[in-house]
């Protein structure tokens, strides 16, 4: 699904070099985009399911809270594990996957899912 985010050769032909010639950072913001497009899907995805399995199991208030942060830390894991653990060669930052973004990214459509679920099964 990632693509790397760099060119295969830096400059004087090393692998993995991240500037130029003259000091500039050489990324493919095409690739940076489309990253960073397929991780967002990810977490959305991510969000609906573990607002369904939040609300099946009906969990509520802050254990509900709590299993969606560890849900989203849990994929942003294994995101890591598939990428061989070289997040800067898929990623600008580590904080990409693991920053603020992991559990604000589908806190919405989580909410919105979990409510919906528990109430169809344990209200109706």
């Amino acid at each position: 699904i990632f693509f790397r985010v760099m060119p295969p050769l830096g400059n004087k032909g090393r692998r993995g070099s991240r500037t130029a010639d003259h000091g500039e950072s050489v990324y493919s913001f095409e690739r940076i985009e489309r990253n960073t497009a397929a991780l967002n899907k990810i977490r959305q995805f991510t969000a609906i399911l573990a607002g369904c399995l939040v609300g099946l199991t009906g969990l509520t208030g802050l254990k509900g809270f709590l299993a969606y942060i560890a849900i989203m830390f849990g994929v942003s894991l294994f995101i890591t594990y598939r990428i061989s653990f070289k997040t800067t060669d898929y990623f600008r930052a580590k904080m990409d996957l693991f920053g603020a973004d992991t559990v604000t990214g589908g806190l919405l459509s989580f909410i919105l899912f979990w409510t919906l679920v528990y109430d169809s099964i344990w209200i109706f």
